[in-house]
């Protein structure tokens, strides 16, 4: 027998159904435009920090984190030896 275990249920509720669609008509869904600008400025607020950037994907942001503290060749940096399984469903068997 498999049991679907999803990995995440989201909540989505109406206002987030209406901020999709008056981001998909403005044309701008991917790295600008107003929810971009918005979302940054909170964030950065709720950092307590001076700015935020966002990106288009997490190997981005990892890039970018690196250049801005100058890390470079020979530069040691430590990770985890496992950071992200792609997974779209977990199946349990039993």
């Amino acid at each position: 027998m498999t049991k679907f275990l999803p990995i995440s249920k989201p909540s989505i509720t109406q206002k987030e159904i209406d901020n999709e669609v008056d981001a998909v008509s403005s044309r701008w869904v991917s790295s600008l435009g107003e929810y971009i600008n918005i979302f940054e400025e909170k964030f950065a607020l709720f950092c307590d920090c001076k700015y935020a950037l966002t990106t288009s994907n997490g190997t981005a942001a990892l890039h970018l984190s690196l250049v801005s503290l100058v890390i470079g060749q020979n530069d040691e940096v430590v990770i985890p030896d496992f950071t992200f399984a792609s997974l779209e469903k977990i199946e349990i068997y039993s």
